[in-house]
């Protein structure tokens, strides 16, 4: 789905007229436009299959690493005190942001909406049919037909991140604990 199709999905429900590109002069349109930014990277900062990485980050020439724009969130993964200062890696336990080495780091990315997967689109969509018809015509029986339809995307979007992050209690303490007392072993 492209965000063109997804705005015209809900511009007639909004009681608005469809639009040939996304480029139109609609107050509505600019809204709308506005609330998928918003809610895309409310969403993708969660951190999902498709957009979450540990990537080691290089120096520049004035022991600084900089990051991207694209970055929604960025934590260390050694040094557990860094995060982000402005477009820099900063180390909160020195309070400082001059490096000495490359640093490793587990960052979220942002994505465009044309790249995302589709139940996330759709998850997307409703969350901005939702929070705008709320705000134009108020929470009736539509709204709630709307809520069930979000509800219904999330829930997908959540299966095929666990279906791709594999998951598994078998690895953790626990249950090696209990399957070994069933084995007859301490």
């Amino acid at each position: 789905m492209t965000l063109l199709e997804a705005v015209n999905y809900i511009l007639p429900k909004l009681g608005e007229h469809q639009v040939t590109s996304l480029d139109s002069r609609n107050s509505t349109l600019r809204i709308l436009l506005q609330l998928f930014d918003t809610k895309r990277q409310e969403i993708l900062a969660r951190g999902w299959w498709f957009n979450q990485y540990t990537k080691e980050l290089p120096l520049s020439l004035d022991n600084k690493i900089y990051l991207s724009s694209d970055m929604l969130a960025v934590w260390g993964v050694r040094n557990r005190s860094l995060g982000r200062l402005g477009n820099q890696l900063f180390d909160t336990s020195t309070q400082t942001d001059a490096f000495t080495a490359v640093q490793e780091v587990g960052i979220i990315i942002d994505r465009q909406f044309d790249l995302l997967p589709w139940n996330m689109q759709a998850w997307i969509k409703y969350e901005v049919l939702l929070d705008q018809y709320a705000s134009d015509l108020g929470v009736g029986n539509e709204y709630m037909k709307f809520e069930e339809e979000r509800r219904k995307a999330e829930q997908l979007v959540l299966a095929e991140h666990l279906r791709n992050k594999r998951y598994s209690t078998r690895d953790r303490y626990n249950a090696r604990r209990i399957s070994s007392a069933l084995r007859g072993r301490p």
